[in-house]
């Protein structure tokens, strides 16, 4: 990962070098005030952009707030920050926010001892024309903002630094691992000719790009069940799509392979164990379009439809509940979701979770969030971890680590 460590420079050398340190023996690229002239000298806007470029923003705070640039020397706009008045550490913080970089933040314990003159208000190091107040507002701000680690001594600092790091880099390599969904299916639910417009959803499913892994619906729509067959087998004879999340009103309700729907609606309905034993034998057209076309006429011949009517078969659907879902699938439908905070700022322990859960493809559900300002609630965050291939990126990545230890580098 690229990472930007930020703070006041004079009082806090040795904990900077014994960051940067760490940082590289980890493997990551350090972006850092070293990389300039000299603290006084630095171009506002070249922080700021630098800043921005990094995956990770790193900020260790004493005792004081910093240097601050004259207003005339200040070419760039940052949200929250008054030229004239905000120290270069505020700038690259207030960057990262504003670039919604990830940030760790670590503080100097308040009962750790600290030179009165490296602190504001104290001549030398410090500034003699400044109290604590900015600086101490600046901490409370990190403290609000964000969970911040203590540090006592450069030594204490890195090893807090390195687990934090790591964390954020298995937080990382989970969220890449998110399978790819696909939502918007509510088009082919019910009441509409599946064969016309009805088929527009399952055009888009087998024309999306990058290919996704998982289709989405939400049974708060009315659902056929021979439409959730539909999509099932549609998805898994044309598309990488094998697994069905199912939601209502965007809350998680479970997870299902497309091949236990198909197996399971087809002893429910005879017209779709008839359409199994017989009508998906013969070869389909190589083109998915084409071969969609003819899924769709084999169907409704099927149910002796007429070609854009749905009358038969909404004789003999049933209603897709929560219930029903249950009866049909079973156990074969997984209803646990691994439940978080928030799907985009998991921790170690969340990881250890996902990597237990017993299925390869794992729902990683958000806390339901208060009411917004009409009153009504946002839905939870979603996700499905892809776990095989997080599995195999782990494994890379601590075989990666081992040469890199024996002076080694791992290439493909």
């Amino acid at each position: 990962m690229r990472i930007y460590v930020s703070s006041t420079f004079n009082d806090l050398m040795e904990h900077r070098a014994a960051s940067v340190r760490v940082l590289r023996q980890l493997g990551h690229e350090v972006v850092s005030m070293e990389d300039y002239v000299a603290e006084s000298s630095i171009p506002v806007d070249k922080v700021v952009s630098d800043v921005k470029s990094c995956d990770v923003y790193v900020v260790l705070v004493a005792w004081r707030y910093g240097y601050v640039p004259d207003k005339s020397r200040v070419f760039v706009d940052v949200k929250e920050a008054i030229k004239g008045e905000t120290s270069i550490t505020n700038y690259e913080y207030l960057a990262a926010v504003e670039g919604n970089i990830r940030r760790l933040a670590f503080l100097l314990h308040e009962r750790a001892p600290w030179p009165p003159h490296l602190m504001d208000g104290f001549s030398g190091a410090g500034d003699p024309s400044r109290d604590l107040t900015k600086v101490l507002a600046f901490r409370e701000r990190l403290q609000r903002d964000q969970m911040v680690a203590f540090f006592a001594g450069p030594a204490d600092l890195e090893a807090r630094l390195s687990a934090a790091v790591a964390s954020v880099g298995l937080r990382s390599q989970m969220l890449q691992n998110s399978a790819r969904l696909h939502g918007s299916m509510e088009g082919i639910a019910a009441a509409i000719p599946i064969s016309d417009s009805g088929r527009m959803p399952l055009d888009v499913l087998i024309g999306a790009k990058p290919s996704p892994e998982v289709a989405q619906i939400d049974i708060a729509t009315t659902w056929w069940s021979t439409r959730l067959y539909i999509l099932a087998v549609v998805s898994d004879l044309l598309t990488n799509v094998r697994r069905i999340a199912i939601t209502e009103n965007g809350e998680f309700v479970g997870l299902v392979s497309t091949h236990h729907v198909r197996k399971m609606l087809r002893t429910l309905h005879p017209e779709i164990d008839q359409f199994e034993r017989g009508q998906l034998l013969p070869a389909l057209p190589a083109s998915p379009i084409d071969g969609l076309s003819e899924i769709l006429r084999r169907w409704e011949a099927v149910l002796m439809e007429q070609p854009g009517q749905w009358v038969k078969e909404q004789a003999v659907q049933m209603n897709v509940t929560r219930a029903s879902l249950v009866k049909w699938l079973g156990d074969g439908m997984l209803a646990g979701a691994v439940r978080v905070v928030d799907p985009d700022q998991t921790t170690v322990l969340d990881l250890l979770r996902v990597l237990d859960y017993p299925n390869d493809y794992v729902p990683l559900v958000g806390e339901q969030s208060g009411p917004n300002a009409s009153g009504t609630s946002s839905q939870p965050p979603f996700r499905v971890i892809n776990k095989a291939m997080l599995n195999a990126e782990l494994a890379k990545n601590r075989i990666d680590d081992m040469l890199t230890s024996l002076g080694l580098r791992l290439r493909f």
